[in-house]
């Protein structure tokens, strides 16, 4: 009996639709991660309804006085994802106690901003993530504004 078990890569059976290659030195790597991306069924182009929607959005959301959510930001935070991330989603903040530390970890309160079944909310549902790839970036959303 083999005790090694063959595991399939999830990217390998993906390769089958994409348009097959005459000459591997004129592959256009974004064109290829963008194939990749359909391929998993998320949308990688940009949807005006989402960017007219982000547009709007000019400033944080603000804290809910009635909400049982405590207002941190002017706690000092950190962050793990890299200096050129678009996705600050989650913080970390350590505190020294006596005989412990207390570890808080914030996460992006979104529908504070993000309305059920709002093309934002639709979008969210199929993409779920920014993807990087060597040769592109395909950010969650594109904000440049707040």
């Amino acid at each position: 009996m083999n005790p090694i078990k063959k595991i399939p890569l999830p990217l390998f059976k993906h390769f089958k639709e994409f348009q097959p290659m005459t000459n591997p030195l004129s592959v256009n790597l974004k064109d290829l991660a963008r194939q990749a991306m359909l391929a998993r069924r998320l949308d990688p182009d940009s949807n005006q309804a989402v960017q007219n929607e982000l547009d709007k959005i000019q400033a944080p959301a603000q804290p809910d006085p009635n909400s049982s959510i405590k207002d941190r930001r002017n706690t000092l935070w950190f962050s793990l994802d890299n200096d050129d991330s678009k996705d600050l989603d989650q913080l970390t903040y350590a505190e020294k106690f006596k005989d412990y530390y207390k570890i808080c970890i914030a996460i992006a309160d979104v529908d504070a901003l993000v309305k059920k079944d709002s093309p934002i909310d639709r979008h969210a549902q199929q993409n779920t993530t920014s993807v990087y790839t060597p040769s592109k970036v395909f950010c969650f959303f594109m904000i440049s504004s707040v």
